[in-house]
């Protein structure tokens, strides 16, 4: 009886493995910018969301009250009470007007919030404007990838 010494391949040559890092790479670098092109996507709608949810919250304190918050009182006095006997905060609504707070958009920035022009007789705010800095962070006035309520389109059309 006679044993054969046969070698089998013990694995994968430096080319064979070469070729697959290769293809794997270029198979990264196709997805890879779509995946990030989708998950920005879905961080703009969380944004545009939560601009809405902080809008709707603002048009019933505006509601409550009669008038939208001052520049002092910001979007925070839609989730944290104003102070006991505050003047004009009499109808604030036990546990505020947002669940939870939404003070940072989905790139942990700050929400903005502007009241608009006051009425000349009553002094009452007659509009506002929230945005995000949005994707670059950076605040352009509402221009660039800015995100914000109401949208421009939104402003001609109420006026």
């Amino acid at each position: 009886m006679t044993l054969k010494n046969s070698r089998q391949p013990a694995g994968f040559t430096l080319l064979e493995v070469t070729i697959i890092v290769v293809i794997l790479g270029l198979l990264a670098g196709i997805v890879a910018p779509q995946v990030i092109g989708i998950l920005n996507k879905q961080q703009v709608g969380v944004a545009e969301v939560q601009i809405k949810s902080l809008a709707d919250a603002m048009k019933a304190f505006r509601v409550d009250i009669g008038d939208y918050p001052s520049a002092d009182q910001d979007l925070k006095i839609l989730w944290t009470p104003p102070a006991e006997g505050e003047e004009g905060m009499e109808n604030y609504r036990d546990g505020g007007y947002l669940d939870t707070p939404l003070g940072k958009d989905p790139w942990g920035s700050k929400y903005i919030y502007e009241p608009g022009e006051q009425d000349p007789e009553t002094n009452k705010i007659m509009s506002f404007t929230i945005r995000s800095p949005g994707p670059n962070r950076e605040d352009e006035q509402g221009e660039g990838d800015d995100i914000i309520y109401p949208k421009p389109e939104e402003e001609e059309d109420a006026g």
